[in-house]
């Protein structure tokens, strides 16, 4: 039985293209085609589709591409480095006032006030190159990007949990965010060259992305460390580190195979927090290392275009209705735009993702977190 359960959630699209979904998966037609248009790049050996697949404008998300010789930037896109970091706050569960919680937290503006006579001394201190964006540090940017105080909801596996040291009483935080504008520069300076399709991975040019890529990646790592020491800021808290782990960026195997990672999240660093919307439960999990793809998926993904989501959604509900969950929890967010786009209903069931991810052996879940209080604030349009 366990076997066609595992057929079930690997389906083999063509010899070099897989996807890791059940027939519950809803995938769209156009994020399949853009699979088999990457799989048929020079240098492509394989490509591997999450349940959270989706479209996207430089190629198919939630996904990893293996290839050998060529490099492909417009892959890995735009926000490089984007990825999750959870710490563990010393705040009790039982400790927690949500209209306290709400007040402390919608005067929070990001990036904090007290950041900008420490950013060079930051930027030396991890050996990153500054930029251009240094201004941008520590701040959560637009889409999907948050900060979301979570409480533990059920223990899975109990063995798993122990091991994790994690307290059961405490509250945590999820920071999803990137390179910010940063990255976005690396991106567009890449497509306007004569090298926009691919660069052969021993060309100068790679050897130039390369630089500036995992630059990027450092960036991004400190940026959300810097989001997260405002909320312990403000909330007056201690923490402690969990993981931070990217989900965009390009892993150099050796010398000529690579794999672009492009809304996924690799398998070989350890446990591995999965969110669902800021309306669903987030999923802990414990990757498996001889995963398909050497991956697993990075969220929910998206349902509806973002441009979609204000018609679909404005006659059943209001900007203030929708700063309120199914789990009581709040969302503090001054863009009504967004709160259209980023609303649950825009998203694909976590439920199913983790599903899928679970029956094909790619990993196993520890335990699932719910939410208490998501942070968006202000974006700037």
């Amino acid at each position: 039985m366990q076997k066609l359960e595992l057929k079930a959630a690997i389906k083999e699209i063509a010899p070099n293209i897989s996807l890791v979904a059940t027939d519950r998966c809803w995938i769209e037609g156009e994020a399949i085609a853009q699979l088999k248009t990457v799989a048929s790049w020079p240098g492509i050996q394989q490509v591997v589709g999450m349940p959270d697949l989706h479209p996207g404008k430089t190629g198919p998300i939630g996904a990893s591409f293996l290839s050998k010789d060529w490099i492909y930037p417009a892959l890995i896109g735009n926000d490089i480095g984007c990825g999750m970091g959870l710490w563990q706050l010393n705040l009790p569960i039982n400790k927690v006032k949500l209209d306290k919680l709400e007040k402390k937290l919608g005067k929070l503006m990001l990036p904090h006030p007290s950041l900008a006579p420490k950013i060079n001394d930051l930027l030396m201190e991890k050996n990153i190159t500054p930029t251009s964006f240094d201004k941008s540090l520590g701040s959560i940017g637009g889409g999907n990007h948050f900060a979301e105080l979570l409480a533990l909801n059920s223990v899975e596996d109990l063995t798993l949990f122990e091991n994790t040291n994690l307290n059961a009483h405490n509250t945590f935080l999820l920071v999803h965010s990137g390179s910010r504008g940063y990255g976005e520069s690396i991106l567009q300076e890449q497509l306007g060259t004569a090298f926009s399709k691919g660069l052969l991975g021993t060309s100068r040019e790679a050897q130039d992305y390369f630089v500036k890529h995992d630059n990027a990646l450092h960036w991004a790592k400190l940026n959300r460390s810097l989001i997260a020491a405002a909320f312990f800021e403000t909330l007056q808290v201690e923490a402690t580190f969990i993981l931070d782990i990217f989900h965009n960026f390009l892993d150099k195997i050796d010398d000529n195979l690579f794999y672009h990672r492009k809304g996924v999240t690799p398998v070989n660093q350890g446990m591995v927090m999965i969110p669902g919307s800021r309306g669903a439960l987030s999923y802990l999990v414990l990757p498996d290392k001889n995963a398909v793809g050497g991956a697993i998926a990075h969220g929910a993904g998206r349902k509806w275009k973002r441009t979609e989501c204000k018609s679909r959604l404005k006659e059943r509900f209001s900007s203030e209705s929708l700063k309120r969950t199914c789990f009581g929890s709040r969302i503090i967010c001054d863009d009504k735009d967004l709160l259209f786009e980023e609303a649950p209903q825009a998203y694909k069931a976590i439920e199913e993702v983790i599903e899928a991810l679970v029956l094909a052996g790619s990993c196993k879940v520890i335990a699932t977190f719910k939410p208490l209080m998501t942070y968006k604030k202000v974006v700037q349009r």
